[in-house]
């Protein structure tokens, strides 16, 4: 059954132990939207100021020709010839200026037209950035505790210093983040207690690399080193495929470190199948049943009928795990590993066989240790007594 991964919810900053995701997940919030600079605290640059558009040229400031001048002059004296003293002329179209007029207007407004095509393009550039830095102050005002909100992130004061502020305010220190993320990075790579659990591990694994490099953890920074230190911890339990990647994988630079977890979980799902949350339930269900084995096809019917289940000898150790296929139960009374000893009944899971075979077919120590058991073990006979009376025999003497 394929192993179901939830992924990491929202990060709310609470306090300091949420800092280092939650200013990573406002990153990745950021980059998109390209405002990752104006909030980044190791940055100097500001948001954008908004654009002024220009002014457009007017033609009544600029030099009116004699002729407009003289035509204005002669109909304003028809039109009022009580008038002692006739108002300047005022040019309102092209025609009125002067040769030296029009040349002037025509500069200043292919002037005009260039930088209004600039500031358009400055305006469209201010909206998007102010779209932007309203989708993140939105989304750092869901993603961080009410009261820190308040005392931190005052509208008045620039994005930056609201990170600066609320870093300094929940008590965070860079080193001490690094030193944790370095301890978990280190505390998942250790070996796997128990094999069945890989995927468990796996998982943390992948997180605690995944934080390493959020966080700056040098082992985390080159897959190299990465690949060399999962290789170490799998050793143990994974021989056969940590020897072919070994030589297939660890020396190549374009196998990632992604790519290797990858080929582990496809090889530990052959291996160990991840276990499903409902087995325990299959086994009420009646019928000869061992460590991850199907149980009998006829179910169990009543409260007190009574099931098929293996006899266990009175002085086996049930938390022993079998060699060949990790049940709680000697090598010697697998059924897997011998399936002569089984019921008729049983009903052997392909996976687990498949798994036994190839086992036992690549682990040298594990082949010895079936042919042992394989031995016939010599039996002292026990006489048992007949619910028959035995009858007696007198003794005989020599003549």
């Amino acid at each position: 059954m394929t192993t179901q991964f939830n992924r990491d919810q929202t990060v709310v900053l609470t306090d300091q132990s949420q800092y280092v995701k939650w200013i990573a997940q406002l990153e990745n919030k950021c980059a998109p939207l390209r405002v990752w600079h104006i909030f980044d605290p190791k940055q100097l640059a500001q948001s954008l100021i908004e654009p002024h558009a220009p002014d457009r040229p007017e033609i009544d400031g600029y030099q009116p020709s004699t002729a407009a001048i003289n035509a204005y002059t002669t109909q304003y004296q028809v039109d009022h010839p009580d008038a002692a003293d006739v108002p300047p002329f005022v040019p309102r179209r092209v025609s009125d200026l002067s040769n030296n007029g029009k040349v002037s207007y025509k500069e200043d407004v292919e002037d005009y037209k260039g930088r209004f095509e600039a500031y358009k393009m400055k305006e469209s550039k201010f909206q998007r950035e102010s779209t932007a830095l309203a989708q993140v102050t939105d989304f750092i005002r869901t993603t961080v505790s009410a009261h820190l909100f308040a005392n931190c992130c005052k509208a008045d004061k620039p994005y930056r210093e609201w990170i600066i502020t609320l870093k300094s305010t929940v008590g965070v220190r860079t080193e001490d983040e690094l030193v944790k993320a370095r301890m978990r990075y280190h505390n998942a790579l250790k070996p796997m207690r128990v094999v069945t659990y890989w995927d468990t591990w796996l998982t943390e694994v992948d997180h605690a690399v995944t934080e390493g490099k959020a966080t700056g953890v040098p082992e985390c920074l080159t897959d190299q080193f990465i690949k060399a230190d999962f290789v170490s911890s799998v050793s143990k339990h994974f021989p056969t495929w940590t020897t072919s990647f070994i030589v297939h994988g660890l020396r190549d630079a374009t196998v990632t470190a992604t790519e290797m977890f990858l080929q582990f979980r496809q090889n530990a799902q052959l291996m160990h199948p991840a276990k499903s949350r409902f087995n325990n339930a299959a086994f009420v269900a009646g019928g000869p049943t061992l460590n991850n084995e199907e149980p009998d096809s006829k179910p169990r019917k009543g409260k007190g009928r009574p099931y098929q289940k293996r006899p266990r000898p009175p002085d086996e150790n049930t938390s022993q795990r079998c060699k060949a296929c990790d049940g709680f139960h000697s090598l010697s009374r697998c059924w897997y590993a011998f399936p002569d000893m089984a019921p008729e009944e049983w009903q052997p899971r392909e996976h687990i066989t498949r798994k036994v075979k190839d086992r036992i077919s690549s682990t040298p120590d594990l082949q010895d240790d079936v042919r042992l058991a394989k031995r016939p073990r010599a039996r002292t006979s026990v006489i048992k007594k007949s619910q028959s009376a035995t009858p007696a025999i007198e003794p005989t003497s020599e003549d």
